[in-house]
């Protein structure tokens, strides 16, 4: 259950510091380019936009979970290879 101080914290402002603000412009980057992909691969039409609607909700989610320090113990990100 939700306490008082869990709820205002999370709905809060959240400063940001420079390592959280690099994970969320890597973050910011992969999403465009997942998106760039969908629209590429995909016709034009609702599931389409649906798929970018869903990106940009798991963006606003993950935007959420670096500014609530959601970078704690974990190692810069790899860039991955691609075949």
């Amino acid at each position: 259950m939700l306490t008082q101080f869990m709820l205002v914290n999370l709905l809060k402002h959240h400063e940001i510091n420079a390592d959280q603000k690099i994970a969320i412009a890597v973050l910011r980057e992969r999403a465009l380019r997942f998106a760039e992909a969908i629209i590429v691969y995909t016709k034009p039409g609702a599931d389409q936009s649906a798929a970018i609607r869903h990106i940009r909700e798991a963006l606003w989610t993950v935007n959420s979970s670096v500014a609530l320090n959601g970078l704690e113990g974990v190692p810069p990100p790899i860039e991955p290879k691609i075949d």
